[in-house]
């Protein structure tokens, strides 16, 4: 999967969001994940949301789209931890 996202909102420590510019498969039509960090006793809370259009013949399909995703989603996380501990 190959897409290209542009930042609209960044707050170092605090918040990111982004949407997606460009995709290389017809899955969805917008993308737009945001990312708020907030300081939870001796880690970081994380809020993550995501809304995503899909193209209208792929609506039905939207919960198993979402099995496909969720796992991509989770896994973004621990490399999200690994990025701020080298990054601080």
């Amino acid at each position: 999967l190959n897409l290209e996202e542009r930042f609209i909102a960044w707050e170092p420590g605090r918040r990111f969001s982004f949407t997606m510019l460009t995709i290389n498969l017809p899955l969805v039509t917008s993308l737009l994940e945001d990312w708020r960090l907030t300081p939870e006793g001796s880690g970081t809370r994380v809020d993550y949301a995501v809304r995503f259009d899909v193209p209208w013949w792929l609506r039905p399909f939207t919960k198993l789209l979402l099995l496909k995703f969720r796992p991509m989603f989770r896994k973004a996380l621990p490399n999200l931890e690994t990025y701020l501990r080298n990054n601080p």
